[in-house]
């Protein structure tokens, strides 16, 4: 059963499955991880390098398995709550993607944006 948490423009899904084998191995700067670009106001969506966290990267979309609980939080913390994940089991993973939105008179689907 798939879980979802919603953090601003990021949708996190904790589901089944495994990291693509393609997807890159990214560097934590500053002790976090930049999950979402603020394209205005600088207010990126972060996660929090923990030990023995290894974030993976493929076409936008960021792939984790941690092992202890991992925090997702933004620059500024009056804007979002920090979203605090459980570790993932066995054959779980977590998955980092953009919301998507709907506009109703066209029908047109699209990232959120700040």
């Amino acid at each position: 059963m798939e879980k979802i948490w919603l953090h601003g423009e990021v949708c996190i899904r904790k589901s089944q499955g495994i990291i693509p084998k393609d997807a890159k191995l990214i560097k934590a700067v500053d002790g976090s991880y930049k999950i979402a670009d603020s394209e205005t106001t600088g207010n990126h969506h972060l996660l929090e390098d923990v030990k023995g966290l290894q974030v993976f990267e493929k076409d936008g979309v960021f792939y984790v398995r941690p092992e202890t609980p991992v925090t997702m939080r933004c620059v500024d913390q009056k804007r979002h709550d920090n979203v605090t994940i459980e570790p993932c089991k066995e054959n779980e993973i977590l998955i980092f993607d953009k919301q998507q939105e709907v506009d109703h008179l066209t029908d047109e689907v699209f990232n959120v944006r700040d």
